[in-house]
């Protein structure tokens, strides 16, 4: 018998490698497109390109803010069995992430040249990289979509998929980037080649999350007077992860201007090494961070406050270790990392590979703020989501440089990222605080403690008929410990039992599989809850359908008493895949 931290390990590791891996493409796809065009057209392509990137940044915002907000909230439906409000909230997400990019479109293109030149690019560099801008523009709507299939997808227990598509992508987009410079094609297309890989993903993503649901969710078109609701709770969930793109955005362009004004161009394309660098660490950070969230919406529906504690114990352990191994990394290869971008001047290389170790030292720091702010943003404790969020993201970033201009030490412009993570996690300890007092919640996670009525014992066991009977025992200890009618304490312990017996043998689960039970009562009434991995098997539809089959002498010697009796006497019981994996509840 183990409590079920060795279920939320198992899930969370299912869910965060291909959540980071997926995300990995769509950042490795800039990361090596701009290492193609500082080889292939210079420096000066190089720091225009970076510029670019504050604009694709909006799309990035609006595909954050609009379907990780539309995941996150429809989450939370999924674990209440809402299915309906999930399938319209991701009809949402589509139609949204369509119509307020070509919106963005239109007004960048009515303005382009002239915020081009506000953002630095002018003379040479505005000639070079006009049409690569405008390229990108016009298709904006295509790279916001990209976060649409990604999501529900992972929703969808499906985060492999996602990872498919996205691999997919990224193959593509290189051999038709390499393919074009060959050519004798200009910079334009690379941004040409990215717009078409990013479509093609699109469509497989969204055309594999309509044909095979491992969930019940069924994408359902919502009413006009639903419009606004809808709205209005994805921009307040999804806002962080929106108003982190944007920050980003922001930053790279202030940054941009005050480096190059202090520093001079040269090192702004130091500066662009280390903004792609944080593009593709955005994988890693972000991905710990996004992973949590679905599962944070699922447990907390089902107000599973244990399962939350130890999920994100083992995120923010995960987090850790993850990115002290990158932090490494990138301080041993900074200099070859440099030389990948075609810096090899010994003044500029030396300042490259100094910027590159020191925002390094920020990154896991970052890790653990980004995993927070994602439960922050699931919870919908918005205000400390949006304000660590805007804070490392921006202001304080910006803070720090802008200190560092003023004392005439610009050179050291990197610490500031460091240095805007610490300040961030001061203030959102401080703010924990206020909740904490404000709210009547406990400890950094603002959890309630269960109503004095309730009682709750979550565990794992084995997948084997000992663990079944592990499980009985306890359910027993817990129905005696809790004063359970007698009669519903004599059914639960030998349901339960025979349920994980059936589930083990249909499931087909594999060697060293784990079984999570989760127990509430409430009120005189006891909510029982069984989750197993293996093959997706209903096991109340399977005895329905065996009654049915039955003759009299096969009923009277059916050794499933404990399941028929849930049958009968059950308020309710519900099948559903959550997580990839077979989740039963059942009510009585």
């Amino acid at each position: 018998m183990q409590s079920n931290d060795i279920f939320i390990k198992k899930t969370l590791r299912r869910y965060m490698f291909p959540t980071i891996f997926t995300i990995a493409w769509t950042t490795l796809i800039t990361f090596v497109n701009h290492i193609i065009i500082g080889k292939s057209y210079g420096e000066t392509a190089l720091t225009g390109a970076n510029i670019v990137s504050s604009i694709v940044f909006l799309y990035f915002m609006l595909g954050c803010l609009i379907n990780i907000g539309s995941s996150a909230v429809a989450s939370v439906a999924l674990g209440r069995e809402k299915y309906d409000i999930v399938g319209k909230y991701e009809s949402f997400a589509f139609i949204a992430s369509i119509i307020f990019s070509l919106i963005v479109s239109a007004i960048l293109l009515i303005f382009f040249e002239p915020i081009m030149h506000f953002m630095g690019a002018r003379g040479e560099i505005y000639k070079l990289i006009a049409n690569y801008g405008k390229t990108m523009v016009i298709f904006g709507f295509v790279i916001t979509l990209m976060y649409f299939p990604f999501n529900f997808l992972k929703l969808d227990g499906r985060n492999v998929t996602a990872t498919i598509c996205f691999s997919i992508m990224f193959l593509m987009d290189i051999v038709l980037v390499l393919w074009g410079i060959k050519a004798g094609y200009g910079v334009t297309w690379v941004a040409k080649a990215y717009i078409i890989s990013v479509a093609f993903s699109d469509l497989i993503g969204c055309v594999l999350l309509v044909t095979y649901k491992l969930t019940p969710i069924k994408p359902k078109l919502f009413k006009k007077n639903e419009i606004l609701f809808f709205t209005v709770s994805v921009f307040r969930v999804g806002s962080s992860a929106g108003l982190n793109n944007l920050c980003n955005m922001l930053r790279t362009i202030l940054l941009n201007a005050i480096i190059i004004r202090q520093l001079g161009s040269s090192r702004a394309a130091a500066f662009a090494v280390v903004c792609s660098i944080i593009n593709l660490t955005s994988a890693t950070v972000s991905g710990c961070g996004q992973t949590i969230a679905s599962m944070v919406g699922v447990f907390y529906g089902e107000k599973d406050y244990v399962s939350i504690r130890f999920l994100m114990k083992n995120a923010i352990k995960y987090a850790i270790i993850i990115h002290a191994v990158i932090t490494g990394l990138l301080i041993i290869f900074a200099r070859p990392i440099a030389h990948g971008f075609g810096i090899w001047r010994a003044s500029l290389l030396d300042k490259t590979v100094f910027d590159i170790r020191i925002y390094s030292l920020s990154l896991i720091l970052c890790a653990i703020l980004n995993v927070c702010i994602y439960y922050y943003m699931t919870i919908k404790v918005n205000d400390i989501a949006l304000l660590v969020t805007f804070g490392r993201a921006f202001l304080f970033v910006s803070m720090f440089v802008y200190v560092f201009a003023f004392l005439k030490l610009s050179k050291f412009y990197a610490f500031s990222f460091l240095l805007a993570e610490l300040l961030s996690f001061l203030i959102m300890m401080l703010m924990c605080g206020r909740h904490r007092k404000e709210d009547q919640v406990k400890g950094v996670l603002l959890l309630k403690d269960y109503d004095e009525t309730e009682r709750m014992i979550s565990f794992s066991v084995s997948s084997t008929n000992q663990g079944a009977v592990e499980a009985s025992e306890k359910m027993e200890e817990f129905c005696m410990e809790n004063d359970v009618d007698i009669k519903l304490a004599m059914t639960l312990p030998l349901a339960l039992e025979e349920l994980i017996v059936v589930m083990n043998e249909h499931c087909m689960v594999g060697k060293g599989s784990m079984t999570d039970v989760r127990i509430l009562m409430s009120k005189g009434k006891v909510l029982m809850r069984i989750r197993c991995g293996g093959r997706l098997f209903d096991p109340i539809a399977w005895y329905k359908d065996k009654l049915e089959t039955m003759t009299s002498e096969e009923l009277l010697e059916d050794d499933s008493l404990g399941i028929r009796m849930i049958v009968k006497k059950s308020e309710f019981v519900n099948f559903s895949c959550t997580f990839g994996v077979n989740n039963v509840i059942v009510g009585m």
